[in-house]
């Protein structure tokens, strides 16, 4: 009886060391995944939509009353795509549109 207790509490002993170790590399690597979960927000550039203008309407034959979003202009400022739109909300941002080509589908 006397040689099994000191026995029993060193087993006791070793196990609950365990057992911390194992709670503290859990804890450590929950802290690492937060931080590499962390999203970094960078500022973001207001898109501001630039529209036809009446004279530009009338020389490509656009309806005055329609809103026309210009997406691509020339060197010389003339209109190269435009976009027409119900209201503003359909404005798109130019430099997140894709080329659409028959030969990329």
């Amino acid at each position: 009886m006397k040689n099994k207790k000191p026995t029993i509490l060193i087993i006791a002993a070793v196990g609950l060391i365990i057992i911390l170790a194992i709670v503290i590399l859990v804890v450590k690597q929950v802290k690492q995944n937060k931080l590499a979960n962390e999203v970094k927000v960078e500022p973001t550039e207001v898109f501001k939509p630039e529209f036809l203008t009446a004279e530009e309407k009338q020389a490509l034959n656009i309806p005055a009353e329609s809103t026309a979003q210009a997406l691509k202009r020339n060197s010389q400022g003339g209109i190269m795509v435009y976009k027409l739109i119900r209201d503003e909300s359909e404005a798109v941002n130019p430099a997140k549109v894709k080329p659409i080509s028959p030969r990329t589908k």
